[in-house]
């Protein structure tokens, strides 16, 4: 009894940790395929970058990214400000997307040019400057999305195994 509760706490560990895991991986993948399909019918618009950021967080074994920017734009008469640069608003390091768009963004305010954002025709006060699907990023996160789900069901199978027949678990 002793060892099936052991077993089971194990069980739980993995099925909570790789459940995590493949929550984030589905989520960062389906914001990333939602976005894109959203935003396939936004309009083009021209906006002047107000201001643009990259900030870095350091680990002890690499540095994330975060670019951020706030821009004007104008819609039928009406301006409006956006700040969305991508589809999420979390930093990473995978590949140079953060950096390259900071140095598009930073360069376009220091030089006066206006940059190309897309709008959502329907809610004009939602823009946002790069619509396209950063490859890299979904499949770093195809493993979390598709493998971790698969070992958190196949540990609840196992504990579920583990409760139903005790007589199989004592060999």
């Amino acid at each position: 009894m002793a060892s099936r509760i052991a077993g089971s706490i194990f069980c739980l560990l993995f099925i909570i940790a790789f459940g995590a895991g493949g929550a984030v991986g589905i989520a960062g993948i389906g914001a990333h395929a939602g976005g894109w399909l959203q935003t396939r019918a936004w309009q083009p618009v021209m906006a002047s970058v107000q201001g643009a950021q990259l900030s870095e967080s350091r680990g002890r074994k690499s540095t994330t990214y975060r670019v951020s920017a706030a821009y004007t734009y104008s819609v039928e008469g009406k301006e409006h400000r956006g700040t969305r640069v991508g589809y999420t608003d979390t930093g990473d390091n995978i590949g140079s997307w953060q950096e390259d768009r900071y140095a598009e963004l930073d360069d376009a305010r220091r030089g006066g040019r206006r940059i190309l954002a897309w709008v959502d025709p329907q809610q004009p006060g939602n823009a946002i400057i790069d619509r396209e699907l950063r490859w890299g990023l979904v499949l770093f996160m195809l493993p979390f999305a598709t493998v971790f789900p698969a070992v958190s069901l196949g540990e609840l199978w196992i504990l579920i195994q583990t409760w139903r027949n005790p007589a199989r678990t004592r060999a």
